[in-house]
């Protein structure tokens, strides 16, 4: 039967873990890909491959140092886009910058952590509890903020000088 794997603890782990993810990601994917920034993902990979060997290197949970270089490398690019950077030159600043943290770093470290392979390119039946209550709270404030700002994200992606003549607070909103 299709449905076996629910019969142990990993395999519900993961499939919770997969819908929060794919719930998430393509709530946010349609702001996403409207406004042209497709890139953003792989460049905030790579960028968490910096994040990710920062943990390893410091001996801090990977995820959250991954989380954490994420959100500042997304507030990076959009910092350079205030400075007239174009948005895919922006992506691939930090995506380049990310990636090379990452390979200084884990060369730095004392030996290559064994489990590194499934932090870069996952594996779905390995998360544990943690991880799906991270995935759980991380994508419950994305759903929430995005509810919240719902109108406002439409607006702004759609027309962002309409926004802005409508009295919306465009760039603290993006």
């Amino acid at each position: 039967m299709v449905l076996e794997f629910l019969m142990f603890k990993f395999g519900v782990r993961a499939l919770i873990g997969g819908l929060i993810v794919a719930v998430t990601c393509a709530s946010l994917g349609v702001f996403i890909v409207l406004r042209r920034l497709s890139l953003i993902s792989d460049g905030l990979g790579h960028v968490a491959f910096g994040g990710i060997a920062l943990g390893f290197w410091t001996g801090i949970y990977p995820l959250y140092t991954a989380v954490a270089s994420v959100i500042a490398g997304a507030l990076g690019i959009h910092a350079l886009g205030k400075l007239r950077v174009a948005s895919d030159a922006a992506i691939a600043i930090l995506f380049s910058g990310g990636l090379a943290i990452g390979i200084v770093l884990i060369s730095l470290a004392q030996s290559a952590p064994a489990d590194l392979l499934s932090y870069l390119f996952g594996t779905i039946l390995g998360i544990n509890d943690n991880d799906v209550y991270l995935a759980a709270g991380l994508g419950m404030i994305v759903l929430v903020v995005m509810g919240l700002l719902w109108k406002e994200w439409v607006a702004i992606t759609l027309d962002t000088d309409f926004a802005r003549v409508a009295g919306m607070p465009v760039t603290a909103l993006e």
